[in-house]
C-alpha cells in the first residue's frame, strides 16, 4: 500500500549535534536552524538589543503577547509570535572554520543580540557580529550554549528592522 508497517517505523531518537536543545527527530534538523527544535509557543520572553540598547522586548503572559520595552503595551499576537518563530527557525547559511576569530567575526563585542527565555527556564542568546557579505546580508553569529561560529542572513528575519509600534 506504500505505507510502512508498524514494525518498520523507527522510534525518534535524541540527536544532540552541538545544539542548544535536544532534537527529537530521526535526523539532525537542528544543525541548520539556529535554535531548533525550540518551539515558538515555548517562548516566554524575547528581547533585541542593538548597540547595547534595547530596541524591543516582548513577553508572552498567559497566551497574550505584550511589548515590554521601550514601553509596556499589548502587542499583536500574530506579529509577535511570527517574530519568535522567525528567530527560532533562523537558518544557518554556513558554519565557519575555527580560524574565524573574534577580530574577523566581530563577536567579541557583538553589534546586536537576541535573548530568548522559555517557560521552563531554558535560555539562548544569539549574537550578531560583523557583516560577511553585504549584498546577501550575511552576518557572523554565535549562540550561547552552542559551539561554533555561523553565518546567517538578516533577510530571514526581516522583523528586526521594524519599529516597536509596528508590533
Amino acid at each position: 500500500t506504500g505505507f510502512p508497517s508498524p514494525s518498520m517505523i523507527v522510534p525518534p531518537k535524541i540527536v544532540r549535534a552541538n545544539s542548544i536543545f535536544s532534537c527529537r527527530t530521526g535526523f539532525p534538523l537542528n544543525i541548520r536552524l539556529i535554535c531548533a527544535p525550540l518551539r515558538p509557543e515555548d517562548v516566554r520572553t524575547l528581547s533585541y538589543k542593538k548597540g547595547g540598547k534595547t530596541v524591543f522586548s516582548f513577553e508572552n503572559i498567559k497566551g497574550q503577547w505584550r511589548i515590554k520595552e521601550p514601553y509596556d503595551d499589548l502587542a499583536d499576537d500574530r506579529k509577535a509570535f511570527s517574530l519568535a518563530e522567525d528567530v527560532l527557525m533562523w537558518p544557518v547559511m554556513s558554519f565557519e572554520e575555527d580560524g574565524a576569530g573574534p577580530a574577523l567575526t566581530g563577536l567579541s563585542a557583538p553589534a546586536e543580540t537576541l535573548e530568548i527565555r522559555t517557560y521552563d527556564g531554558r535560555q539562548a542568546k544569539i549574537s550578531l557580529g560583523a557583516v560577511k557579505d553585504e549584498s546577501k546580508r550575511f552576518y557572523y553569529a554565535s549562540v550561547s550554549n552552542r559551539e561554533g561560529t555561523f553565518v546567517i542572513s538578516k533577510n530571514s528575519v526581516r522583523n528586526l528592522e521594524k519599529e516597536p509600534e509596528e508590533f
